[in-house]
């Protein structure tokens, strides 16, 4: 009987404080090259603690064959055997956490970790170099993603992806949402049906602000008229169903914070983890063009910052303070995957500029700039004022550009090149159930991507010049099982799996309930011929 050797999808990380119910972490990009050898890199960041052990599952277990690890300073790496065992995640000395959505078998694990709880860590990048093919590593590929179920077929394509199930010697946990398929606009409103307003330009943020485990609302607002500060809604809802009533401003020096405010921008806030003490910090962009960094001076769980400093570019000794001319927008990235925040900016005149970490990820030195490319050329945001989101959004291992603009529009911009050195396609427009997104006037759209209800799946958040905050919700596609926006071959593996013909009310072996009940589209508790036409339907390949 041939082996089952695919690739574990699950990946384990807690922090120094973390217990069972420890908060997932979120692998939020990779690298692979193609056939033959192959380097990864894995950005990873805590949902909530430190993180002090990551796990990932492997069927290459010679540590010979891992070479240029990657991971934090002071950490330990080793390849260690291991039961066989379903992908799904594994205990940790602190707990255990499961990620989600994912098939195969490992035999061993790929090993990181601190023995000093004082090296955890927040954010970090590791990966290696995996210089074998499989035919070096003696490996049997095999797949139920081709042939007829219930035939399996060989194949080589695990190889030669950068992402999904079973691909190269190890993996990451399986992102949802990776496509964009947006529904109808919403307004984020109070506990008591009102939309949610500041005054000004909005800029929404969702993210962890008072320790709680639950995402907060975070809204820039201001302009040359109104001041600029940064207001907090805290969410005192669920994950699945936030709720905000009351806010308060950012301090700074025990007063709100606030920032010089002009024309069509007041502040423009990114929280961020700057530094190695483990707090919050505040990044915003000014109108004037300028990017202002406010540290923490409290707690985590309570933030403060001081009076902020204004960010700097250039060698030592003659540099000089960030300015892109007018209304810089900001966003923090791994943009050449070293393992060291970059800082990526917008402007007025539509440009995306990137200033390179030259320094280390806790202490970073910009010494240079250098200008996003789109077919060859310095990219220019229609309409201008881009403001962007870097992330991967079409599920291919490598970060592309989201980014606004005057006119209202969201625009996304694939990258074209890899993960550590990405350039970019033309645009396309994003579309909200079916339509261009394209608020009225000219509201200057400021984008912000985030998982509104933990259902896993890809939201995105618009500031305009209304104040309001615009959701649009990712809506599931029917037989797209693992949630990647397409619904295609590994869809089909797991539906093959789940598959029972008819009157069948439970999964069968292997078959998840989740994923049985991801299977059955018709709706009436079984997975049958019914289920599979509709499946055939909106199958993509």
């Amino acid at each position: 009987m041939r082996a089952l050797a695919w690739i574990l999808v699950g990946v384990s990380c807690v922090g120094t404080l973390a217990r069972a119910d420890a908060p997932l972490v979120y692998c939020v990009g990779t690298t692979s090259g193609g056939y033959g050898p192959r380097a990864y890199a894995y950005e990873v960041h805590s949902d909530n603690n430190p993180m002090v052990e990551f796990r990932v599952g492997t069927n290459d277990l010679n540590p010979a064959h891992y070479t240029n690890v990657l991971l934090p300073p002071d950490w330990n790496f080793a390849v260690e055997p291991a039961p066989m065992r379903h992908s799904a995640g594994w205990p940790t000395p602190y707990g255990e956490v499961s990620p989600g959505p994912s098939e195969g078998l490992a035999a061993g694990i790929v090993h990181f970790w601190a023995a000093d709880p004082e090296l955890a860590v927040e954010l970090f990048t590791f990966g290696f170099e995996h210089p074998w093919t499989p035919e070096d590593v003696g490996w049997e590929l095999l797949t139920r993603s081709q042939g007829l179920f219930p035939e399996y077929a060989e194949f080589q394509e695990c190889w030669d992806e950068a992402m999904g199930l079973g691909l190269g010697p190890l993996q990451g946990p399986s992102r949802q949402g990776a496509h964009l398929n947006l529904g109808p606009e919403e307004l984020v409103q109070d506990d008591g049906g009102a939309d949610i307003a500041v005054p000004g330009y909005s800029v929404p943020t969702f993210v962890h602000w008072d320790g709680d485990g639950l995402k907060d609302l975070v809204i820039g607002e201001g302009s040359g008229t109104l001041p600029a500060k940064v207001r907090v809604y805290l969410n005192s809802g669920t994950v699945s169903d936030p709720q905000f009533s009351d806010y308060f401003y950012a301090q700074s020096d025990g007063f709100d914070l606030v920032v010089p405010g002009e024309g069509c921008q007041g502040a423009f806030p990114r929280v961020v983890y700057w530094d190695a003490d483990g707090r919050k910090d505040l990044l915003v962009g000014q109108a004037d063009g300028t990017a202002r960094l406010f540290r923490n001076t409290a707690t985590e769980e309570d933030p403060s910052f001081d009076g902020g400093t204004l960010l700097q570019v250039g060698e030592p000794g003659f540099k000089t303070d960030i300015d892109v001319d007018r209304r810089a927008t900001c966003t923090v990235v791994d943009w050449n995957n070293d393992a060291k925040k970059d800082l990526v900016l917008g402007a007025l005149d539509g440009k995306i500029r990137v200033f390179l970490n030259e320094g280390t990820d806790t202490e970073p030195d910009f010494r240079s700039e250098l200008l996003a490319q789109a077919n060859g050329a310095d990219l220019v945001v229609p309409t201008l004022r881009s403001s962007p989101v870097i992330r991967d959004l079409d599920n291919d291992g490598r970060k592309d550009l989201l980014t606004g603009n005057t006119e209202g529009q969201l625009l996304l911009y694939s990258n074209t090149g890899s993960d550590e050195a990405p350039s970019f396609s033309d645009y396309s427009l994003v579309e909200a159930n079916g339509v261009p997104i394209n608020l009225p006037d000219t509201p200057r759209s400021r984008p912000f991507v985030c998982d509104w209800t933990g259902d896993g799946l890809l939201d995105v958040l618009i500031g305009a010049s209304d104040g309001r905050v615009h959701l649009y919700q990712t809506v599931p596609m029917p037989g797209d099982i693992d949630n990647d926006g397409d619904v295609d071959l590994v869809d089909f593996a797991t539906f093959a799996m789940c598959f029972m013909g008819a009157n069948v009310t439970t999964p069968p072996p292997g078959c998840s309930q989740d994923e049985f009940a991801a299977c059955d589209l018709t709706g009436d508790h079984d997975v049958d011929l019914n289920d599979f036409a509709d499946f055939a339907e909106d199958f993509t390949g």
